[in-house]
């Protein structure tokens, strides 16, 4: 029996790889996840059923998470030991790395986020091979193979995901209703350093403006301010791929809920400083899935916003460009499928594509 351990240490990684579980499992594999005690990543593992071994809890701060490299690696290597993987599968990850090195493992490695230079550092060299879609803005050099689509696309592909009307319940709508999904984060991940989004002024101000139009409902890693608590939202994190769905926008300074929201078909603005670092953006962007702002150009985001609320058959527009759009995708999981069945003899084809 072939065995597979995915790392994963952001709830947006547990996504990205619970098909590729579900489908190898189908072909007799055993399959484990190894995964950091951070956000709502154990949540989504036991929800879906997903068995794991669970790695120190995240350290705050970049020096605390780099000094806290060599416990974890230690950790790590016990469970490599024990489990005895044929690959190892991780999104740019030290720990991964070095592990798959010292035990002799291959590790693959797939990554979206352009702006990860310090991480790159000390992950990428020890990493086999790394998968990016095709818009990737850099070059890892003869390991580097890309891909036609994006870590969305391997849960948010039409043969992955069925939206569930039921979660509109949940927040006391109907459907047709339109509403707003606002997010905020808290800008403390290593890749933010030196980013920003909203203000505390805009974030009021954007609020007040969007709920003149439609029901506004936030999401937020960090402290909401006294004045929109009412807003705050409570579904179970599971669902919040089904409310981006139905939403009528999404406003907010999440690259990963904007990109999700746009391959959903839902109007999506991001607003940061970071934006123009990844590919994927920009790519939504020229599909007029998406449209990003930098935090000094918020109110130029807001009267889009509002233009987007006052228009008539948003959703029906930004679906047909969303069809446009996927005819030139794949479905991610089943190229993960494929590589992990078919490796490593099925990396010559795969590079000869690059070429």
């Amino acid at each position: 029996m072939k065995k597979l351990l995915i790392e994963v240490g952001h709830p947006a990684h547990v996504h990205q790889f619970k098909h590729l579980y579900w489908e190898l499992l189908k072909l007799g594999w055993e399959v484990r996840f190894v995964a950091k005690d951070k956000d709502i990543v154990i949540y989504l593992l036991e929800h879906y059923n997903i068995p794991y071994f669970k790695l120190a809890k995240t350290s705050s701060g970049v020096v605390k998470k780099i000094l806290s490299i060599p416990s974890i690696d230690l950790k790590y290597h016990r469970i490599v030991k024990s489990f005895e993987p044929d690959i190892i599968i991780s999104r740019v990850s030290p720990y991964s790395g070095h592990v798959s090195f010292i035990n002799g493992i291959n590790h693959i490695c797939f990554t979206d986020t352009e702006n990860v230079e310090l991480l790159d550092l000390i992950a990428a060299p020890f990493a086999n091979y790394i998968f990016t879609s095709e818009n990737f803005k850099r070059d890892y050099g003869k390991k580097h193979i890309r891909y036609a689509g994006s870590h969305e696309l391997a849960y948010l592909h039409p043969n992955r995901f069925s939206p569930n009307a039921e979660v509109l319940k949940d927040i006391g709508i109907s459907r047709g209703d339109p509403f707003t999904i606002v997010r905020f984060v808290n800008w403390k991940a290593h890749h933010d350093i030196g980013q920003q989004g909203f203000t505390l002024e805009n974030k009021i101000h954007l609020v007040n403006e969007l709920v003149k139009y439609n029901k506004v409902f936030i999401t937020s890693e960090g402290v909401i301010p006294q004045e929109l608590l009412k807003y705050k939202i409570s579904v179970a994190p599971e669902k919040m791929h089904d409310l981006l769905y139905f939403a009528t926008l999404f406003f907010g300074e999440s690259s990963t809920m904007a990109e999700e929201a746009a391959v959903l078909g839902t109007p999506a603005i991001y607003i940061s400083t970071s934006g123009h670092f990844f590919g994927i953006i920009e790519e939504l962007q020229d599909a007029g899935l998406l449209k990003y702002f930098h935090p000094n150009g918020f109110n130029r985001s807001l009267e889009f916003a509002l233009s987007i609320l006052s228009g008539r058959n948003i959703k029906k527009e930004q679906r047909e460009l969303l069809t446009k759009y996927l005819q030139s995708k794949i479905d991610v999981t089943q190229f993960m499928v494929d590589l992990v069945i078919g490796f490593p003899d099925n990396i010559v084809r795969l590079r000869e594509k690059n070429r």
